[in-house]
Formats: structure tokens, C-alpha cells, sequence
């Protein structure tokens, strides 16, 4: 059974190790929460050093950083580890920054509707602390449609995607090419990424586009999503033909695929021992 050691430490008594960089933005979202949460408490998790009378933070930096900017918190409740040394307490540092806390968007956004149904958003930022702008993000625009919409929560991903793409407002054949192909499952190569969807705003946004018949439209929207291959064709021919023009001819062996990380290991192996 593992034992649990909960007591309250004054702040000055705790010293942050290694401690790692955090947004300001990060920083106060966690202040307003904490200012709201009189009715419970967010543990640190600290070590008591082994010589002085003080703890070492091993994990919450956010939090401890929040309650220093906190009016009146003098005092935090903590989980007390066992004291290690120096090499251990490294190693239990790197464990809990490969451990990020993060949440899933549907499961803030289901929270967050069933609360809707209480109270306004105005009422959940003013209990909860957390800002009305940010609680607006885990919202479906009003413009999805609603099967697609069921299978993003049935498959629990590609929520922020379909809201980038009914920001576009682009007619029904180019949106619905662009949410089918964003609804597809995660392995499956076809799927539509965030990085093909950037290159899809800049297309639309080029001037004249809006004057191309739909066929067009989609036919350079679809090529925009294949940035990626044409751009490293295009590498490719450049390095090609660069290495062509050289005056003797240099080795075959120079030619790689830049695609193939492989290839470029292990040419760099043989001129090394070359």
C-alpha cells in the first residue's frame, strides 16, 4: 500500500528544483483557479531535503508559481515524498516533466455543456476562475454539421480541426471535402492534418481564387494539402541538378533522397570512416 503523506507547508520553506519555464498566460489561468478554489486544495509534491529544514518541489512548478502570486497563501498543502539524494531526485524530476497533465479537448467540452445547461458562461468563469475566452475554445462552431460532430465524439479527436475548417465559410462541396477527409481515422494516411489546413487558409486567401470554378477550387486545394511531397520533389530536382552542373562530376554516391533518413545516415557513416 502507498502511503500518502499530506501537510501544510509554509511557501517559504519550499524550494523549486530545476525549475522548469512556464507561460505567463499558464501562470495566471492557475492563479484565478486557485483564487476560486476555497473549497479545496491543489497539492505540491516536494521532498524534505535531508539536511535543511526546507522541501525541494519535484513536480506542480505551475502551481507553485500560481500560489506565490496568490494573496494570503502563505501556506500550501503538499505531498510529502521520501527524502532522496541528489542523483535520485534528478531522476524523479525527469519522470514527472515526461508526464505532462493535459486533457483531452471532448472531455472539457462535455464538461463544459453540461454546465451550460446550469448556468451562463459568465457564471462558470466567475465560480471556476477559468477565463470565459478560453471556455468559448471548446465549442463546436455553430456552422459544423452535426454528423460530423458525432464522429469526432464517438472517436474522441479532430475537434479543433473541423472548427478551423467551418471558419474558412467556404461553400458545401469544398467544406465537406475538407471535414470528410479531417473525420477519417488517425491512422489512416488520407486524413487531414493541421499543417495541410494552414496551407489550405493561405490558398483561399490568394487573391482571385474565390473567382475559380469549384472544380479548380478543389483541385488546388487538394494540392495544397500535398505540400509536403511536392515540396521535397522539388528539393529533390534542385539538389539534382545542382550536383549535375559540378565540374569533374562528383561520386553518385553524393545523390540521396531527402526523404530517406536512412540513406543519409549511413552515407555520413562512410565519410566519416572515408
Amino acid at each position: 500500500m502507498i502511503k500518502v503523506d499530506i501537510q501544510l507547508i509554509e511557501l517559504k520553506k519550499i524550494k523549486p528544483y530545476r525549475l522548469k519555464k512556464v507561460a505567463e498566460k499558464t501562470i495566471e489561468t492557475r492563479k484565478r483557479i486557485i483564487e476560486k478554489s476555497d473549497q479545496c486544495f491543489i497539492a505540491l509534491t516536494v521532498q524534505k531535503d535531508t539536511k535543511g529544514d526546507f522541501y525541494w518541489l519535484i513536480h506542480d512548478d505551475e502551481d507553485y508559481l500560481a500560489y506565490c502570486r496568490t494573496a494570503g497563501r502563505d501556506s500550501v498543502y503538499c505531498n510529502v515524498r521520501p527524502a532522496l539524494n541528489e542523483t535520485e531526485r534528478k531522476i524523479e524530476k525527469l519522470k514527472t516533466m515526461n508526464m505532462p497533465r493535459t486533457t483531452k479537448w471532448i472531455d472539457q467540452h462535455e464538461l463544459i455543456s453540461e454546465l451550460k445547461e446550469e448556468m451562463t458562461l459568465s457564471d462558470i468563469e466567475r465560480r471556476s476562475g477559468v477565463a470565459e475566452s478560453k471556455l468559448k475554445k471548446f465549442e463546436f462552431h455553430k456552422d459544423v454539421p452535426s454528423c460530423y460532430i458525432d464522429t469526432a465524439n464517438q472517436k474522441g479527436e479532430h475537434h479543433g480541426i473541423l472548427n478551423r475548417i467551418a471558419k474558412l465559410y467556404l461553400g458545401e462541396p469544398l467544406s465537406k471535402y475538407l471535414y470528410e477527409r479531417a473525420s477519417l481515422f488517425s491512422g489512416n494516411s488520407y486524413r487531414l492534418k493541421h499543417d495541410q489546413l494552414t496551407q489550405v487558409e493561405q490558398m483561399v486567401e490568394a487573391p482571385g481564387f474565390t473567382s475559380l470554378d469549384i472544380d479548380d477550387q478543389l483541385k488546388l486545394m487538394k494540392r495544397a494539402t500535398e505540400f509536403q511531397a511536392i515540396l521535397e520533389s522539388t528539393w529533390q530536382n534542385d539538389i539534382n541538378a545542382i550536383l549535375s552542373s559540378y565540374r569533374p562530376p562528383r561520386s553518385k554516391r553524393f545523390i540521396v533522397n531527402v526523404s530517406s533518413k536512412s540513406k543519409r545516415k549511413r552515407m555520413k557513416r562512410n565519410e566519416t570512416r572515408t
